[in-house]
């Protein structure tokens, strides 16, 4: 089971949505790289080989964005929950916390706080069902990004517009000369802003791809800004670890690539 929801209102430019997934036996989860965080909350993990319920990772988590592909592995059933975060909250969410960092998995508490990871952990024991839950998670990002100054938010929501349509010479958009520019990327969002726009470009493409029926890949790829199809085709494999038409093929809800299909019914 998946099922996908559109943000609440107010959290509409922090995150693109959220996810509830339920699988019945996967092998684990394939993630492809992306520039947006998740805070995630796994809800229980049944190992075919161990006779007691186990959790395989903090209860709650905040995945910062990733430069490559990525595989979680889950045996039996598997039930998670989480909110799809924007780069620019994602950043906030970083600098205020621990600075700017990719690829990596972090408790809740090293991101909110202990106070705050003791708060959402207890709500959720409170709640009844998935969605409840979700209410939780969300409830506490939501208290979590109040201490985050607007002056912040608008500025990291400018640099993440800028290098993610630019680049490399997102600094003439910015006012920043090119030193500059890679320090303050390196500092807000952990990547050079090369990295940050391969990452953007990749996910718009992927998400053209998945939402738009028919898509001649050609088009795809040159609307994107790649310089031909087999350049889309390389940025394919080394940013998703498969090529287009496997994943187009596996995005589906009950499979290890359901990331793809949230991203599906998200509509891009």
């Amino acid at each position: 089971m998946l099922q996908v929801l559109p943000p609440p209102p107010d959290m509409a430019h922090w995150i693109d949505g959220a996810v509830i997934v339920r699988l019945a036996s996967a092998a684990g989860s394939h993630f492809p790289a992306i520039p947006h965080g998740m805070l995630s909350l796994r809800l229980a993990q049944v190992a075919d080989r161990f006779p007691a319920r186990r959790v395989l990772c903090p209860p709650i988590t905040f995945h910062t964005l990733s430069t490559v592909p990525v595989f979680h592995p889950h045996a039996g059933e598997f039930a998670a929950l989480g909110l799809l975060v924007r780069p620019s909250a994602a950043a906030c969410l970083l600098g205020h916390a621990t600075g700017a960092v990719a690829d990596q998995v972090l408790g809740w508490d090293t991101v909110a706080g202990a106070h705050e990871a003791l708060r959402v952990e207890e709500a959720v024991d409170r709640s009844r069902t998935d969605i409840e839950c979700l209410r939780a998670l969300a409830a506490s990002f939501r208290r979590t990004m109040a201490i985050v100054s607007r002056g912040r938010e608008a500025g990291h929501a400018r640099l993440c517009d800028a290098v993610g349509r630019h680049g490399a010479q997102a600094g003439w958009h910015l006012g920043l000369g090119h030193r500059q520019l890679e320090r303050h990327c390196r500092e807000i969002l952990g990547v050079t802003p090369k990295q940050f726009q391969r990452l953007t470009r990749f996910h718009g493409a992927l998400s053209t791809a998945l939402t738009a029926r028919p898509a001649r890949m050609v088009d795809v790829a040159l609307e994107a800004g790649y310089y031909d199809q087999s350049h889309f085709a390389s940025e394919t494999r080394h940013l998703a670890g498969a090529p287009m038409g496997a994943l187009l093929s596996a995005a589906l809800p009950d499979s290890p690539w359901w990331p793809l299909a949230a991203r599906r019914l998200l509509g891009g």
